[in-house]
């Protein structure tokens, strides 16, 4: 009997209580309410599998997303906030890092390129790694990294290991 006072005394509203009751008039939940689940009270269920398919091994593999290091959006985003010690600690895995360009010519000359973008693009030969262009550039280091990673981002060059 007691315990199902308490019940009704954490269901009933207080007066001093300040949120809304968002309950049907009269003071019962909806039949809707009562049926309807959070996402998260859901349990999780595998998506169907097209009819056929079976894994090799019996085992179920996915791969979403494989990132390897930091990304160029990362390194922009700290230049961005004028972080160059962390832009530089960032882009410290890509110096072993080969710059490749991938766009063709005609591509490429109907991007905006500034004139560090262009120059870098130039010094890009397949060969040199991204940390000895970032170390041979004449320009300063800020605006150096910033053009390298804007053509990695503008996909006019590609990154190899």
């Amino acid at each position: 009997m007691q315990a199902s006072r308490r019940h009704d005394d954490r269901s009933a509203p207080r007066q001093d209580d300040p949120r809304p009751d968002w309950r049907a008039e009269g003071g019962e939940a909806s039949a809707l309410e009562s049926s309807t689940r959070l996402a998260s009270e859901r349990p999780t269920v595998p998506p169907p599998r097209p009819s056929g398919l079976r894994p090799a091994g019996g085992f179920d593999v996915v791969v979403a997303h494989i990132h390897l290091g930091p990304s160029v959006d990362e390194i922009l985003y700290r230049l961005s906030l004028g972080d160059l010690a962390g832009a530089e600690l960032a882009s410290e895995e890509l110096a072993p890092c080969v710059p490749v360009r991938r766009a063709a010519p005609v591509v490429i000359a109907s991007m905006d390129l500034g004139y560090v973008d262009e120059f870098m693009l130039a010094s890009i030969d397949g060969e040199v790694t991204w940390g000895d262009l970032l170390d041979g550039s004449p320009f300063g280091r800020r605006e150096t990294l910033r053009a390298m990673c804007d053509l990695v981002d503008k996909r006019a060059v590609g990154l190899t290991r």
